[in-house]
């Protein structure tokens, strides 16, 4: 399993690649508006506009191809990391029953999978530069035009209200950068006539490309082991209608509820619906889930229950939503005060910087009041970094600052726990309280045996981590510590217990 925390970083480098055409784009054309609207003379203007048109044209096809083979680079390198993450899981289902475990280096059937998936995502990503444009409201209406129309419409358009004295230069960018800014550069599908923003449209494709590379290893590994049930992961904030997470199915109805019918039960979604974080993993039915239903139950409880936040109250999903609709707003202020700085338009970015520092604040008051994270990279995914007084800082890893330990969500203990004289005391399926991560990414501190996690399960030293938990009964407490990777826990061993 590669996990949702995990599902929802994966796409940020490809993401950060396609929005940087967007930024390009939004900043050429306040530049080129600059340069043709001041022009006087017709004639003049119509060669200038041409000339501009021309170059314009062949310089954004010159950065599309350019951020193309960037991402080649990266889709490859995102998808083989999650099929090996995949792996961490499908030894342990495979060591389980004695089966033989073929590893991903030797496993001809997953690297053609894995090949295949990548040439459909990069074939995606190269149909969405192809057909490139903005939106705009025309009668409440939602109306695509192609990046050329846009390019002609918006220095005719400048010039005009220059020439005719309805505006002064600066104030004809700045109205330039915000219409298009809102509408964010967007790829159309001419069949349909559906637009989307060009970040959404990538994710969207890298989303389907993980979809089908874990439902394709999740077929293979069933046949593979002989069994028709699987189990599907459980993730916080799911939409309303996926409240089948964490619960299992069998395509035969022998052993658990079909697919149709679990899915029809708990809300009528399904793991296919676009942008589902939920995995689904072939499972033994004679093993344990990883939840009961008692478990299951309260925990879709847990994410009814409203929270309240200035005049409002949120679900768990509710809040997700809000803090994706917080994050969105804060993308298209930072687009407008590149497009400013670009252009020398100083106070107008003075301003705007103004405004998306109580945005900022705004969104940290907001997640620290629902319990969610500050999720930092879906706000900087343009490239240009933390935004301060006097503008963009790019940061590397190095200029971060990890924290010695991080807070995360609780977990159900799914391993039985070295215990030495103790055995038997922890049982699997015990809900693990106060869990930190003490050690590996995103915390200070380095996994000292990072070498042999590696060698033993694979999954990629970057993602490993080592967390501790406490386990409570009526009358004593128990820390464990485990080692954690895209989902999969393996390794728990008691530290200590004191009596409550």
């Amino acid at each position: 399993m590669i996990g949702e925390s995990r599902l929802e970083a994966m796409p940020i480098e490809i993401l950060r690649l396609m929005t940087q055409i967007q930024d390009w784009t939004i900043q050429d054309i306040a530049r080129r508006v600059r340069k043709t609207g001041v022009i006087t003379s017709s004639a003049e203007y119509q060669m200038t506009r041409l000339a501009e048109l021309v170059e314009a044209d062949e310089q954004l096809k010159a950065l599309i191809q350019k951020q193309l083979k960037l991402s080649d680079v990266q889709v490859k390198k995102l998808f083989t990391e999650a099929a090996k993450a995949e792996y961490i899981y499908d030894k342990r289902l495979f060591k389980a029953k004695g089966l033989p475990f073929i590893p991903f280096e030797d496993n001809a059937f997953m690297q053609s999978l894995t090949q295949n998936i990548i040439q459909q995502t990069n074939e995606e990503l190269i149909n969405i530069t192809q057909s490139l444009g903005f939106a705009e409201k025309v009668n409440d209406t939602l109306q695509f035009k192609p990046i050329a129309k846009v390019y002609q419409n918006t220095l005719d358009f400048a010039n005009l209200q220059v020439a005719t004295g309805v505006t002064d230069i600066s104030t004809a960018i700045k109205g330039a950068v915000d219409k298009l800014a809102k509408s964010g550069l967007r790829t159309v599908d001419y069949a349909s006539g559906w637009s989307n923003r060009i970040d959404v449209a990538t994710r969207r494709a890298i989303m389907g490309g993980m979809r089908d590379l874990a439902n394709r290893k999740s077929e293979q590994n069933a046949a593979e082991i002989g069994t028709t049930c699987f189990e599907i992961s459980w993730h916080s904030g799911h939409r309303p209608s996926h409240g089948w997470g964490g619960r299992r199915y069998d395509t035969t109805g022998e052993e658990y509820p079909l697919p149709a019918v679990l899915f029809e039960k708990y809300g009528g979604g399904t793991p296919e619906d676009y942008n589902c974080y939920h995995e689904v993993y072939a499972v033994f039915p004679d093993t344990p889930p990883s939840y009961t239903d008692k478990e299951l139950d309260e925990m879709e409880r847990e994410e009814k229950v409203k929270k309240a936040y200035g005049d409002k109250s949120y679900t768990r999903y509710e809040a997700k939503q809000q803090q994706r609709d917080m994050e969105f707003k804060m993308r298209i202020q930072r687009s407008k005060i590149k497009g400013y700085e670009a252009d020398g338009l100083e106070e107008d970015a003075t301003w705007a910087k103004i405004k998306y520092q109580d945005q900022l604040r705004e969104y940290r008051a907001f997640n620290k009041a629902m319990g969610l994270p500050n999720e930092y990279e879906r706000i900087y995914q343009d490239g240009l970094g933390k935004l301060g007084n006097s503008g963009f800082t790019k940061k590397t890893n190095d200029d971060i600052i990890l924290p010695k330990v991080s807070k995360v969500a609780d977990e159900v203990l799914k391993d039985t726990v070295d215990l030495k004289e103790l055995d038997g005391i922890i049982p699997i399926g015990a809900r693990l309280e106060d869990v930190t991560v003490i050690s590996g990414k995103n915390v200070a501190t380095n996994i000292r045996d990072i070498a042999r996690l590696e060698k033993t399960y694979g999954g990629g030293r970057a993602n490993w981590q080592k967390k501790a938990g406490v386990v409570k009964s009526n009358h004593f407490s128990y820390e464990v510590h485990w080692y954690s990777n895209s989902g999969v826990s393996v390794e728990p061993k008691f530290k200590r217990g004191k009596q409550l």
